[in-house]
């Protein structure tokens, strides 16, 4: 399985096409909060979704190869959980698939990491 991290949908809509043209799978854009929008899309297995992520990253599009599924991905989404620190502040990685849209003031690690305001105020 391979991760993109998309900053809205029109992109997440072209990086499924690029896809295609890789070769990739079948994918769906999934959005965890915000305009973040993540393109996950199937590859024939590990060695071709590693392809298919150096492909993309050789074109500055932020992709990972993520588990697709048993241990190995319980440990994958145990580790890409957002860090909240206090009652104003949340980092995570820009590719992580978990849900973000309560979170406050997020900010996204990696290539189109996003940065993004809480309206929410203190207890």
């Amino acid at each position: 399985m391979i991760v993109v991290a998309a900053t809205n949908a029109e992109h997440a809509a072209g990086v499924q096409d690029r896809l295609r043209a890789l070769g990739a799978g079948g994918s769906r854009v999934v959005a965890p909060g915000g305009a973040r929008r993540l393109v996950l899309a199937e590859a024939d297995d590990e060695t071709a979704a590693q392809r298919l992520a150096a492909a993309l990253r050789n074109e500055r599009v932020l992709a990972v190869v993520r588990p697709d599924g048993g241990a190995r991905l319980d440990g994958w989404m145990r580790h890409t959980c957002p860090i909240t620190f206090g009652e104003r502040l949340s980092v995570c990685f820009a590719w992580s698939e978990h849900d973000r849209a309560d979170l406050p003031g997020v900010i996204e690690l990696g290539l189109g990491g996003l940065a993004t305001a809480s309206t929410r105020r203190p207890g």
